[in-house]
């Protein structure tokens, strides 16, 4: 190592985010170091340029990324202090990939301008095959954002079940992986005008599902491929007519969901009962506009606010999880995600 490169701080979080060709200001996915006493993040530069990154995910030394407007999916592998290099990438196979989740050697892409879920092999070495799958879906819901299906997210849970999100049909699917594919074998209905968004795993066995377009906060059991809600509540006690919920996050000790309000620029805090109920806690100022996700590190809880170009870092009380004072307000272009460095 050079003593140039020695002078350069670790990355420690990558952000991705919208550029010019989805309307952002971003140029690709950017370095962030997040300082070890105070858990502040500052910008290192740019890890590597790319169109609209605005999700990603990591396996091994490989980042994931979409590249939304462009339909494609885009492999990078990990360089020196946390840059990445293109490691080749494919189309994505739909329209509008807005998420993605690997199962074993499986890149699953969600997207939500077709409402498809694309099924890609990974080879050893991380690199991204062609696609094997295009699984489609019917139907729409009540509300103008539902006109047809939108698939937006997926969800391994076990014993090759997968979960997808269908924010047009307010449905969670339900599949059996088998010889590299998906069968859809069954499907939750939820309250029409849910909108399903985003999933997270429980310790539990149970998923968390949040509904973008009612700002509630679903609890799904099951066994095998038959799942059912078992608990509900809305994410904010105060309702506002502007939020579109995103993010869900669950803290270390399984006691709170944190769930972006984008619209009214909040962060919910959900309590999670030791019998599985679920209820509103509190809802604070995320410290930005349009709070598109959110991850938690430790005591902190990073936000990226897309709309007004900023991370903002809380610390949290450990006994509440609520945060102890105003946020740092960082500037990083149209951010979108939040990926820590493992």
């Amino acid at each position: 190592m050079t003593p140039e490169e020695a002078a350069v701080p670790e990355v420690s979080m990558w952000a991705g985010g919208y550029t010019s060709d989805s309307g952002g200001s971003g140029i690709g996915i950017t370095g962030l170091t997040v300082d070890a006493v105070t858990g502040e993040p500052a910008v290192v530069g740019t890890a590597v340029e790319t169109p609209s990154p605005s999700f990603l995910l990591a396996r091994g030394d490989v980042v994931y990324a979409v590249g939304e407007a462009a339909d494609r999916v885009e492999a990078f592998r990990r360089g020196p202090g946390g840059s990445l290099r293109w490691a080749g990438g494919q189309p994505s196979g739909g329209s509008g990939p807005c998420h993605l989740h690997v199962v074993d050697d499986l890149l699953l892409t969600s997207h939500y301008g077709d409402g498809t879920v694309a099924v890609h092999p990974l080879a050893d070495d991380g690199t991204i095959g062609e696609a094997v799958q295009l699984l489609g879906a019917e139907g729409s819901g009540p509300r103008p954002q539902q006109d047809g299906p939108h698939a937006h997210s997926a969800l391994h849970v076990g014993d090759g079940i997968v979960l997808t999100a269908d924010l047009g049909t307010d449905t969670v699917h339900v599949h059996v992986l088998r010889g590299g594919r998906l069968e859809r074998v069954a499907a939750v209905a939820l309250p029409a005008g849910t909108g399903p968004r985003h999933l997270a795993l429980l310790d539990s066995g149970r998923v968390l599902l949040v509904g973008e377009l009612d700002g509630t906060l679903h609890a799904l059991e099951g066994e095998g491929t038959t799942w059912r809600v078992a608990a509900s509540t809305p994410c904010a006690a105060e309702a506002d007519a502007r939020d579109s919920a995103a993010e869900v996050r669950v803290s270390a000790d399984g006691r709170l969901a944190y769930v972006g309000l984008r619209g009214s620029d909040r962060i919910a805090v959900v309590g999670i009962g030791a019998d599985g109920g679920l209820a509103p806690v509190a809802a604070f100022d995320c410290g930005g506009a349009m709070p598109r996700h959110h991850v938690l590190a430790g005591d902190r809880l990073h936000v990226a606010n897309q709309a007004s170009g900023t991370v903002t870092t809380f610390r949290l009380d450990p006994a509440t999880g609520l945060p102890t004072a105003a946020p740092a307000v960082l500037a990083v272009p149209s951010p979108t995600y939040l990926l820590p460095v493992a």
